[in-house]
């Protein structure tokens, strides 16, 4: 007998969850504050409740009980959580390997000079690109 699959966003849904959501969500989640999570990212507190109320709206499920003074993680909020935490970080992962590789030297250096003047210097034979 196979298990059903659990999802946090039914097929019928089927609408698509914005990394920029999920970072404020994460950052949130991270500080258990609108306030400190928007001054963190640049955003207001309004603006960060806005997102997590359309986070919320697009999962189908309260991710956060708030109150007056507070905000906690739903269960479904810590399971969201414990799946999305470590997504930041992989993206700057990602977007700093892509810099670096875009930003390393490649391709052939040619050069020419007369036999005469190459025989003045010593250059040592550099690495061949593994590429």
């Amino acid at each position: 007998m196979t298990q059903p699959e659990h999802r946090f966003v039914s097929i019928a849904d089927s609408r698509e969850l914005k990394l920029a959501d999920i970072a404020v969500f994460n950052k949130v989640a991270a500080t258990l504050s609108f306030k400190h999570a928007g001054d963190l990212l640049g955003l207001s507190r309004t603006a960060v409740s806005r997102r997590i109320s359309g986070l919320e709206k697009d999962v189908a499920v309260r991710l956060f009980h708030r109150s007056a003074r507070s905000i906690q993680l739903t269960p479904a909020g810590e399971r969201f959580y414990s799946h999305t935490a470590t997504l930041n970080e992989t993206l700057h992962r990602a977007g700093q390997a892509i810099r670096e590789a875009r930003d390393a030297p490649f391709g052939t250096l040619a050069f020419t000079m007369p036999t005469s003047l190459g025989a003045l210097f010593d250059v040592p034979q550099l690495p061949r690109s593994p590429t």
